[in-house]
C-alpha cells in the first residue's frame, strides 16, 4: 500500500521517496497604495518626516519674509526662521531613529 504525504510518497518497504510537488505560484498582489509605496521609499515615519518639512518650509519661507519684505520688525522674521528650522532637527531625529532597525540577535542577552 502506497501512503502519499506532502513529504514524500512511502513505499511499502518504509522508505520515503522525494516526489516533486508542484509549487503553486502566490497570487496576483494588486497594485499597491500609495501609502505604501510612500512608506517604502521614505520610511516607517511618515508623520515625522512630514512635520520635519513642514517646519523647513515654514522656517525658510519666515527667514525669506525677514529679509525681503520691506517692513519695520524684519529682524523678527530673520531670526525666528533659523530657529524654527533649528527646531525641526527634532523631527528629523524622531524619523531617523522610528526607521533604524535592529537584527533581533542583538536584542538577546548574552
Amino acid at each position: 500500500m502506497h501512503v502519499h504525504s506532502y513529504l514524500g510518497k512511502v513505499e511499502s518497504n518504509g522508505f520515503v521517496t522525494q516526489r516533486h510537488v508542484r509549487r503553486l505560484s502566490p497570487p496576483e498582489v494588486p497594485e499597491m497604495a500609495c501609502a505604501d509605496k510612500c512608506t517604502k521609499k521614505v520610511g516607517r515615519c511618515f508623520f515625522f518626516l512630514c512635520l520635519a518639512i513642514v517646519c523647513d518650509l515654514a522656517g525658510l519661507v519666515v527667514f525669506l519674509v525677514g529679509i525681503f519684505a520691506p517692513i519695520e520688525y524684519w529682524d523678527l522674521f530673520v531670526l525666528s526662521g533659523p530657529i524654527i528650522i533649528f527646531l525641526s532637527l527634532v523631527f528629523w531625529i524622531f524619523w531617523y531613529l522610528g526607521n533604524l532597525t535592529v537584527p533581533y540577535q542583538e536584542l538577546l542577552p548574552k
